[in-house]
């Protein structure tokens, strides 16, 4: 969970950088679906590599 707080940082941080401005909903989507990416990406780069034959 993200909080409130931080997603109206977000949200200022995209409209200053972007010119968007972006609904807290919008914004708390965003955010929770790129934590989960980058969640995914972690655990994939942390996996164990196959052994060679």
């Amino acid at each position: 969970m993200v909080s409130e707080q931080t997603i109206k940082e977000f949200q200022d941080a995209i409209k200053e950088e972007f010119g968007v401005v972006l609904t807290l909903k919008d914004a708390s989507e965003i955010l929770l679906n790129s934590v989960a990416y980058f969640d995914l990406l972690a655990k994939i780069d942390s996996r164990p590599e196959p052994q060679k034959s």
